[in-house]
């Protein structure tokens, strides 16, 4: 009896029956593709992150980070993997003119690895890769070039060893995963995108950032890995603490070694000094004797002069004399001949 209602009713209102039925099947659908989509999301993003090893855990300091340091963090116990970056803010120009800040940074070895979208990856150091995400703006192009702006105060500018790098590919990277590509101190303070060369094509002798994967295959955005994570803080911290003592060690060790060569370097040129100032005080010494001697030589020859001139006067004033008893002589001299 109830199945007969149910179908006369369908029958009597047809139309209002399709449109019920379509909209709950639409929502069902709507649903089913949800609730499947972020399954299929997760595993997507999941494979992409394992993929390309995106790292656990970051760890910055002031000091800067040496390769003592990333030794210390790939010697620590839990860590799996572990890898310097340099990071360095900079305005650049390119093709349009218009200079804007751009993260310039190392490429990386085994950590955070690349997704090269189209080109190549650098095979000089003048040579770079930028986000494929900026490829829509003019400049960012392949064959385009990114050159560092005079906007840079120098300090900034002797980071690089070349202020003109090649675009030779375009690519992306774990470490963003969204348009947004972060703030800066430099520039209108956002940052336009991101580019990469090699660690050659920088002039410092540090890292800035040091990344750290843990020991373990959790996969990501699942409880396993935040518990992973959670349960490290501890022994990151005290990683950090441990990089930035090795750090500071390193850097009080260079600038001591530095005052030492220098401190050096100035008692050498002291004792130098002190020599030449000797020898120049030795040759105005023996200078000033040899000039008293010549003064005492100078005197006595003008004594001798002297007296010399006096004698040849005295002989001038007797020459007259001698001349008379000679013309007399020679008188008496004719006279006795006679």
């Amino acid at each position: 009896m109830l199945r007969r209602s149910t179908f006369r009713e369908i029958r009597t209102s047809l139309a209002r029956y399709i449109a019920i039925f379509s909209i709950v099947a639409l929502g069902v659908g709507f649903f089913s593709g949800l609730k499947d989509c972020k399954a299929s999301m997760v595993s997507t993003a999941s494979g992409y992150l394992r993929d390309h090893k995106l790292y656990d855990y970051m760890i910055a300091t002031s000091y800067g980070i040496d390769d003592e340091s990333v030794d210390i963090a790939r010697c620590w116990d839990g860590v799996a993997a572990a890898e310097g970056s340099v990071q360095i803010d900079v305005m650049a120009e390119s093709g349009d003119g218009d200079s804007r800040a751009l993260k310039a940074i190392s490429l990386p070895d085994s950590i955070n690895t690349l997704g090269v979208v189209s080109g190549r990856l650098p095979e000089s150091p003048d040579e770079c890769v930028v986000d494929d995400y900026s490829i829509t703006d003019d400049g960012f192009a392949i064959g385009d070039s990114i050159v560092l702006s005079d906007e840079n105060d120098r300090d900034r500018l002797e980071n690089f060893r070349y202020r003109e790098y090649k675009i030779v590919g375009t690519v992306n990277t774990p470490i963003y995963l969204d348009y947004q590509r972060g703030s800066t101190d430099i520039g209108n303070g956002s940052l336009s995108t991101f580019f990469y060369i090699g660690r050659e094509a920088f002039d410092v002798d540090y890292f800035t950032q040091l990344y750290v994967i843990l020991d373990g295959d959790e996969d990501p955005f699942t409880d396993e890995l935040d518990d992973k994570l959670t349960a490290a803080e501890d022994s990151m911290e005290t990683l950090a603490e441990a990089v930035n003592d090795a750090r500071r060690d390193t850097a009080r060790k260079e600038a001591q070694d530095e005052l030492d060569e220098k401190k050096q370097e100035y008692e050498d040129n002291l004792a130098e000094y002190e020599k030449e100032k000797a020898d120049a005080e030795k040759e105005i010494s023996d200078a000033e004797n040899d000039i008293e001697t010549g003064e005492k030589k100078i005197t006595e020859t003008r004594r001798d002069i002297n007296k010399k001139i006096k004698e040849a006067k005295s002989a001038i004033e007797t020459l007259p004399g001698a001349i008379d008893q000679l013309k007399a002589g020679r008188a008496q001299a004719e006279e006795g001949l006679k």
